[in-house]
């Protein structure tokens, strides 16, 4: 799958209303993939900006968190998250200013824990996790638009848990997907490749060969967003789509008290 261009959604000025990313964040993201990358240069990156600066404290020293004492020196705060911990909560901060929807912005804050929970319980590497999770969080980002649009006739679309079943039929009726949208805005703001690839591919047919592991976790987070859980049958019914059996997610073992626990964080984190 290509990215069919900007041409598609040019005329849609509720584009305007997303924010972009600061510069800072941006390139913190792309600093940290650096092999030569320090504490002290994202020290010195993270300093430059200084709403940045003070919300990485805020939420460093978070129930969401659960330090023992809170933290108030850069490098030590920076050492306790990691690079790509780092990497992962300065994206979440940044991030947040581009939604314009609280709904949009809690659902993506779930999806994306989700995934994170959900790729290293497989035995994923940091690294790639933090990308799975960075696209987890932005993907949908296009929802936003086609919802200032289109109102009401989209709304019972955004309800559709079925990822690839939604995005056809936004093509369908709109003539682009919110994908497509994402892909758009999260161009402009300079996002690595790899993670808009990600993203691109979430359109795809689950049995379409460029759809791949990453799409597939972020599809069941998804699918657990939509979930009420009372009962493990319900959390047992995911690992029997197709796409948990391509990719042998049921070696996962969910159950009700991880979600649970994820449910918890995502409300610690939402509630700072």
């Amino acid at each position: 799958m290509s990215y069919i261009g900007g041409d598609l959604v040019s005329g849609y000025k509720e584009l305007d209303s997303i924010s972009r990313l600061s510069p800072a964040a941006v390139e913190i993201i792309s600093v940290v993939d650096r092999k030569e990358t320090t504490i002290d240069d994202i020290v010195e990156l993270v300093s430059i900006d200084k709403v940045l600066y003070a919300s990485l404290f805020k939420y460093v020293n978070s129930v969401a968190f659960g330090l023992r004492r809170s933290l108030s020196d850069l490098k030590e705060a920076l050492n306790y998250l990691g690079l790509q911990g780092l990497r992962d909560l300065i994206f979440l901060l940044a991030a947040k200013k581009m939604f314009n929807c609280s709904h949009n912005w809690e659902h993506s804050v779930f999806v994306a824990f989700t995934v994170k929970k959900l790729a290293l319980r497989f035995g994923l590497q940091q690294k790639h996790t933090s990308d799975i999770y960075i696209a987890a969080l932005v993907h949908d980002m296009g929802s936003m638009v086609l919802d200032a649009k289109f109102g009401t006739t989209y709304q019972e679309l955004r309800e559709e848990e079925d990822l690839y079943s939604r995005f056809s039929m936004e093509k369908g009726l709109f003539g682009v997907n919110s994908i497509e949208i994402s892909h758009q805005i999260l161009s402009d703001c300079d996002i690595p490749k790899k993670i808009l690839k990600i993203i691109e591919s979430q359109a795809l047919a689950p049995d379409h060969e460029s759809y791949t592991l990453e799409n597939a976790l972020i599809d069941l987070a998804n699918r657990i967003s939509f979930m009420d859980f009372h009962d493990q049958i319900d959390l047992d019914d995911l690992m029997e789509t197709t796409v948990s059996k391509r990719f042998d997610l049921q070696a996962l073992n969910l159950n009700l008290k991880f979600i649970k626990k994820i449910c918890n964080e995502v409300g610690d984190f939402l509630n700072n």
